[in-house]
């Protein structure tokens, strides 16, 4: 039997969540549909709208929201609220370390930054270096994660942003490792 997507499924607050550690998984083989959860408790959603693109939507018990990569040479992340117009903030990456920092619409900025030489673990800090939460990459896939809260995480309003979004940037970075180990192997 075929798992069901998630969004068939009701999506329970981030505040009743049972455990501080939750887990991202591939909810179905063949597309790119991803699960949050804490122990039995589902918490959120990711879906790509193509096989390949950067186009993505993330759904919470708080909202639905939509992230998208533009540009080539001065490369950004916009985030909206899903089906409208509505920007809710801009992410810009650095590109030596796979960093960046997130600017909020109404002026708040978090930093995502790497927490092991192997990019394996990225958190998400406040703008006065408070860490929130930590995302590490599954030793099975690297499109599987945990993602550890901090107390002062939990007690962030934009959590379900924060979680959602730093997922979709894990999930992109993975897809561009793919790229370049291809690159370099049909080279050599």
């Amino acid at each position: 039997m075929q798992a069901p997507e998630y969004s068939q499924l009701a999506l329970e607050p981030f505040s009743d969540a049972p455990a501080k550690t939750w887990q991202w998984r591939k909810v179905q083989a063949a597309k790119r549909t991803f699960a949050l959860r804490s122990d039995d408790t589902l918490l959120a959603g990711l879906r790509f709208e193509k096989a390949s693109g950067s186009l993505a939507t993330a759904d919470t018990a708080q909202g639905r929201l939509s992230f998208k990569r533009t540009g080539v040479f001065k490369v950004r992340m916009t985030l909206w609220r899903a089906g409208t117009a509505e920007e809710l903030g801009v992410f810009t990456p650095k590109w030596h370390d796979w960093g960046g920092g997130l600017e909020l619409a109404g002026g708040r900025r978090f930093s995502w930054r790497g927490v092991s030489m192997w990019s394996t673990g990225f958190e998400w800090a406040s703008e006065d270096g408070t860490v929130l939460l930590r995302l590490e990459h599954s030793s099975k896939s690297k499109t599987e994660a945990d993602v550890t809260l901090t107390p002062e995480g939990l007690a962030e309003p934009e959590l379900p942003l924060l979680v959602t979004f730093g997922y979709y940037l894990l999930v992109l970075m993975a897809d561009e490792m793919v790229a370049i180990a291809g690159v370099a192997g049909a080279g050599g």
